[in-house]
């Protein structure tokens, strides 16, 4: 019998049909972006909390970063740049400071 995968960055889930679910890749560069708190969930030891850009795309966001950055917020939102980091096997957005931004970004 043959199997499919899906391919997530550190999964691999059999499946008896074709699969399209794919993660794509890119540079971490940073990015500028308005987001907006969407919600918040509980795992066994850690807080994720979920981002809205204005386009609508969804990001996770470590807890503690967020509780970071929380008194920088207007309403919910704060807009600068921002990049992906990985702490343990959790993947998140933190906020970069914009002196670390190159001036051609």
């Amino acid at each position: 019998m043959d199997f499919t995968y899906k391919v997530y960055p550190d999964v691999q889930t059999p499946s008896h049909t074709q699969v399209f679910d794919v993660t794509r890749w890119r540079l971490n560069d940073p990015f500028l972006a308005t987001m907006t708190y969407d919600r918040v969930s509980y795992g066994r030891s850690a807080v994720t909390v979920t981002m809205r850009d204005d386009a609508g795309h969804t990001y996770p966001m470590i807890g503690r970063y967020f509780f970071e950055i929380i008194h920088l917020m207007n309403k919910g939102s704060i807009t600068g740049y921002w990049k992906a980091i990985k702490r343990g096997t959790t993947y998140g957005l933190v906020l970069v400071d914009d002196r670390d931004i190159p001036n051609d970004a």
